[in-house]
């Protein structure tokens, strides 16, 4: 009976992190559903960008997000979508610099948990932090090409 009883605090544990993962993964697929339904019956672009704003804020816990479109001719980054703290803000074209150089350049994604401690495999991928890049500042970096 005692390992029962010492198990049942354990089980709930267990039982409420498989609920919590479950609602998360729901809400996920939800945005998923909303963001189809947007890109299948609307061609304004701009309400496309605002509709995944939306979505990447409520889908990713993040302070910093931009989405970024490779401007062959010019070498540069047009930068349609940028969110800081959770509200979308215009921002002007960039070189190709900083962590989505390394992006472009390696052609894979690239994923640095605290930029700080990294500063030695950052070094070794060629990647120089650019404060043009919008979220400079984070620690934590995801990106893809």
């Amino acid at each position: 009976m005692k390992a029962n009883k010492r198990r049942t605090p354990q089980l709930h544990k267990r039982r409420a992190a498989l609920r919590h993962r479950r609602e998360r993964w729901d809400a996920i697929l939800s945005g998923i559903i909303d963001m189809s339904r947007v890109l299948s019956s609307n061609l304004d672009i701009d309400t496309i960008w605002d509709a995944l704003h939306d979505h990447i804020n409520l889908t990713f816990e993040t302070t910093s997000f931009f989405v970024a479109v490779y401007d062959y001719e010019r070498d540069r980054l047009a930068l349609p979508l940028v969110s800081e703290d959770g509200l979308r803000v215009r921002h002007a074209p960039i070189p190709v610099c900083g962590m989505s150089r390394a992006v472009m350049l390696h052609g894979v994604e690239l994923y640095v948990q605290d930029t700080e401690v990294e500063q030695a495999r950052l070094r070794a991928l060629g990647i120089e932090p650019d404060e043009r890049e919008p979220g400079c500042w984070a620690r934590a970096w995801i990106g893809v090409p």
